[in-house]
């Protein structure tokens, strides 16, 4: 569940400065984007560093991880080969945002080696 900027609801938010809540609603569009990455075949670490970077621009202080994990095991995928989430943790100022994106299209999709 979101509120209305895109931001995952939780009790964390209310930590957020004015700034730092404009800040932590970009993780949302930065998921979507990598997720629509990936599900167009882009190699997955190529996506993954490409949001790492983008999360950093937008604002975040760290980003603990972005990965990319199967939805039942939560192993980490090496292909788009099954249902997968997108998994996020960043800081924004003394608050750690965490949030997810299911990616259900899947087939043939590059390996983390590609």
């Amino acid at each position: 569940i979101r509120e209305a900027d895109g931001l995952a609801i939780s009790s964390r938010n209310q930590y957020l400065s004015v700034n730092e809540r404009a800040i932590a609603s970009k993780l949302n569009m930065i998921l979507a984007d990598v997720s629509a990455r990936i599900a167009s075949g882009e190699a997955i670490p190529v996506s993954l560093e490409k949001g790492r970077a983008a999360i950093l621009k937008a604002g975040f202080d760290k980003v603990d991880y972005l990965e990319l994990r199967n939805s039942e095991t939560l192993a980490p995928m090496t292909a788009l080969d099954a249902p997968a989430h997108l998994l996020a943790a960043a800081w924004v100022g003394n608050t750690r945002l965490i949030d997810n994106r299911r990616l259900t299209a899947f087939a043939t999709s590059p390996s983390l080696t590609g």
